[in-house]
């Protein structure tokens, strides 16, 4: 499968939202000048870049069916456009610059050194919650998530290493080391950039 520049991932939001939309009528806010709506477009082409061709069609239909003013043909606020589509598709860790500044920041480092588990259960409340854990969630869900997947995934190591694992625990497995593999190089992103730049 082709993997698609940031250029042609933007040109699809073009294709697939933004003409479209305009063809049908779609019309600037009035307090927008015309060089704020061209601005606008390009926030839209930048922050929906990650989305697939199916994703930007369902947010097509639902920009259309939102559209403000009185002949309701006028473009809604970029900030309900963007929580549309992360309803539709969740931005991918890689685009979601608030994951990847928290989790790089002396937080993540902090959880990682407790172990991968609470760095790990982490980086899942920012993905399920869009924001940083308060003292609270730490104590009442993080740690016990932690604990739980530190508990588990000695257990599966534990019957792997003796032949005994089922195939539904060895995948569970493959997926927790995925996701710790993950979740380090978020941790660490500098250490890995230079890695790879060795080969």
């Amino acid at each position: 499968m082709e993997k698609l520049t940031r250029h042609m991932r933007k040109k699809r939001v073009d294709e697939c939202l933004i003409e479209p939309l305009k063809a049908m009528g779609m019309r600037k806010q009035h307090r927008f000048r015309v060089e704020d709506q061209e601005a606008f477009y390009a926030q839209l082409r930048g922050r929906l870049a990650y989305m697939s061709a199916e994703g930007l069609e369902v947010l097509r239909a639902m920009v259309e069916g939102n559209a403000t003013g009185q002949r309701k043909n006028v473009w809604p606020d970029f900030i309900s456009i963007v929580n549309w589509a992360k309803a539709i598709e969740a931005v991918p860790d890689g685009e979601n610059e608030m994951i990847t500044s928290y989790m790089a920041s002396a937080a993540g480092r902090e959880a990682w050194a407790r172990g991968p588990e609470y760095a790990m259960a982490l980086h899942g409340w920012m993905r399920r919650c869009g924001r940083p854990p308060n003292s609270y969630a730490w104590k009442h869900e993080l740690e016990g998530r932690a604990a739980k997947a530190h508990r588990e995934s000695a257990r599966v190591i534990a019957l792997v290493d003796a032949g005994k694992a089922r195939a539904d625990e060895r995948d569970w497995l493959d997926g927790f080391s995925s996701h710790k593999r993950h979740v380090e190089k978020l941790v660490y992103p500098q250490a890995n950039e230079s890695g790879a730049n060795e080969n």
